[in-house]
């Protein structure tokens, strides 16, 4: 049984099984767009082994996510901007910077 990919009148995917259960899909630039990742951090985590990559193609052989793809998605990026957001600055320096002065 070949898997199709189907498009609804506001032109997002899904999936429909024959007992009538509909999968929402995402495009590959709308899931990196709500992921808030750019397609090279994506391809990276991929190749590291942070993510797996999507199980669909649509016809022009581009990734689809599946909700349950999209959802570790989101989660790894999330995580990973919590793990580079979480440093402050010291201080001291935080101070020195804040009342830092162009010189005349």
């Amino acid at each position: 049984m070949e898997i199709q990919i189907k498009t609804n009148a506001l032109g997002e995917l899904y999936l429909q099984d024959t007992g009538g259960k509909v999968t929402r899909l995402y495009r590959f630039r709308e899931a990196l767009a709500l992921a808030r990742i750019s397609a090279v951090t994506y391809y990276m985590w991929v190749k590291r082994g942070l993510i797996a990559d999507t199980r669909l193609r649509d016809r022009g052989q581009w990734r689809v996510f599946t909700e349950s793809e999209m959802r570790d998605l989101m989660q790894l990026a999330q995580n990973q901007s919590d793990k580079t957001t979480g440093w402050q600055l010291s201080r001291p320096l935080a101070d020195r910077l804040y009342n830092w002065r162009e010189s005349p």
